[in-house]
């Protein structure tokens, strides 16, 4: 009886969190010109914090750059709450991957948990295809991603992450 009170304190604390979030959403509305300085705050802090990505047009990323950006992004956009609600709900924190296999796609998040067990805490991914990410930009073409036009790599892999 005591493992299911705990189970259940813990799941009726995500489903409020959760609410919360889903409210910090919905109320959430920031204005053309927000959304743009805080993007190009995020944009900063990449350039200014990241290993592999010194300036916009990058030609190497690592994994620990996409957790970079992710938390980046989150704190800008919604005060930190996504990742929060993730590692509360999950087995262990968000992870990041680099994937040279996806090439429809720039990015894809998955939420999984054993078959087995349905009570088990879930374990969420993000992965970056790296393939379309690296194939643009390389003529001087302007790219979209999310229907907004990318200047550069950066700029694409923030729309990607912003997506996810």
């Amino acid at each position: 009886m005591l493992r299911r009170n705990k189970n259940s304190n813990r799941s009726k604390q995500a489903k409020a969190e959760h609410a919360a979030l889903l409210d910090l959403i919905q109320r959430r509305s920031l204005t053309g010109q927000q959304q743009k300085e805080s993007s190009q705050l995020v944009y900063r802090h990449m350039l200014g914090n990241s290993t592999h990505i010194t300036h916009g047009n990058f030609p190497s990323i690592g994994s620990e750059d996409l957790g970079l950006l992710f938390h980046a992004t989150d704190e800008s956009f919604f005060d930190g709450r996504v990742s929060k609600l993730c590692e509360r709900v999950a087995s262990r924190p968000l992870s990041f991957r680099l994937s040279t296999r996806m090439t429809s796609s720039g990015g894809m998040t998955t939420m999984q948990r054993p078959i087995n067990c349905p009570r088990a805490p879930r374990e969420f991914e993000i992965a970056i295809a790296t393939t379309p990410l690296f194939e643009s930009f390389r003529d001087g073409d302007q790219p979209m991603v999310g229907g907004l036009p990318c200047r550069d790599r950066l700029q694409a892999l923030q729309r990607i992450m912003e997506h996810e």
